[in-house]
């Protein structure tokens, strides 16, 4: 219907997914390396004080539910996002939503192009020879 925006979208998602993944894996070399790391409760606030923020937001910039997304099921699909982060950062769920937006799920799925119908735009890896882990030093 409109590739260029799906298209857009699954960038987005895919940079974001890489993100995140980073992000987990700096916190746990961190948490190996100095021995310190951060407590359920603090993991848990500052997820929920994010959620609060995109919350606030959804709610300032939606008046009314829109055509096959309604507002609470937005808020929802944070929540279940959030539950996945919380999770990552080796935390217990926090909302133990369910993720009300399948296709959501949809755009985060690795992407194979056919290369006859558009340009594969899939991150390569640097060198295939690397050995770079989780316990290599920055």
């Amino acid at each position: 219907l409109m590739p260029g925006t799906t298209r857009a979208n699954e960038f987005i998602s895919r940079d974001e997914n890489e993100h995140l993944q980073f992000a987990h894996t700096l916190y746990r070399v961190y948490c190996r390396e100095y021995k310190k790391s951060l407590s359920n409760d603090q993991i848990h606030a500052i997820i929920k004080n994010a959620v609060d923020e995109v919350k606030d937001f959804i709610d300032a910039s939606f008046e009314c539910d829109l055509p096959n997304l309604k507002i609470e099921d937005l808020k929802k699909y944070v929540e279940s996002t959030a539950d996945v982060i919380a999770e990552g950062f080796g935390a217990p769920v926090i909302y133990g939503s369910v993720n009300p937006l399948e296709w959501m799920a949809l755009i985060s799925l690795t992407v194979v192009t056919n290369f006859h119908e558009k340009n594969p735009t899939q991150y390569g890896k640097a060198d295939a020879g690397s050995n770079f882990g989780e316990e290599e030093d920055f």
